[in-house]
């Protein structure tokens, strides 16, 4: 992925807000390291999210989220909360992938991407830089307050820059898209020569 700079984001349309799906301790994890990563980069720390459906890839999701893709971030431990980040791509171009929701993948250009109706997520080569962040969401003050209260115990995280907001309408506003998405054939070769199978 490339990023630009200001001017010739000025010139571009305003581009569509991103969603990534996490929970707050794996987001605690990311601030520290100042990276959006694979679960490898976690070093054991992962908890069970979206991050881990297509290794090498960051779901990005548009308007609504997958109920399972919520609900897979908080399945590991009762103590985790489900969090939203907003992405500002505005300033990114390169390729992509797009997921519908039959788990069927195509590759595209970044933001050329043109985007059919049964289109859920773009797929981002991992890792992204935490300057692309816009807001931070979770669904009740207390989520936020029990995250917030976690960052004081991460001696490098500071969340000053975020802004983070309580978001009932973003996390109860889900789809019914399969998450993890399943491969309509039984390998899937990604470009880089990455393979996955089933």
């Amino acid at each position: 992925m490339n990023t630009t700079n200001s001017k010739e984001i000025s010139t571009r349309k305003t581009a569509q807000t991103w969603y990534l799906v996490s929970n707050h301790l794996n987001l605690l994890y990311m601030l520290a390291a100042g990276l959006v990563m694979e679960p490898s980069g976690f070093r054991g720390k992962h908890y069970v999210d979206s991050l881990g459906a297509i290794p090498g890839w960051i779901p990005l999701f548009r308007n609504e989220i997958p109920a399972e893709a919520l609900e897979q971030a908080v399945s590991e431990r009762k103590h985790l909360r489900p969090c939203i980040v907003s992405f500002d791509l505005s300033g990114v171009s390169g390729p992509v992938q797009v997921l519908s929701r039959e788990g069927k993948i195509r590759n595209t250009d970044f933001p050329k991407v043109r985007f059919g109706k049964e289109d859920i997520a773009i797929l981002i080569r991992a890792p992204l830089p935490l300057t692309l962040f816009s807001r931070i969401c979770f669904l009740t003050d207390e989520d936020r307050q029990v995250f917030e209260t976690a960052a004081k115990d991460v001696s490098n995280v500071d969340l000053r820059p975020y802004r983070i907001e309580i978001e009932n309408s973003m996390l109860r506003n889900t789809n019914d898209a399969a998450w993890p998405p399943g491969l309509p054939h039984s390998e899937s070769i990604f470009p880089d020569g990455i393979a996955l199978s089933k």
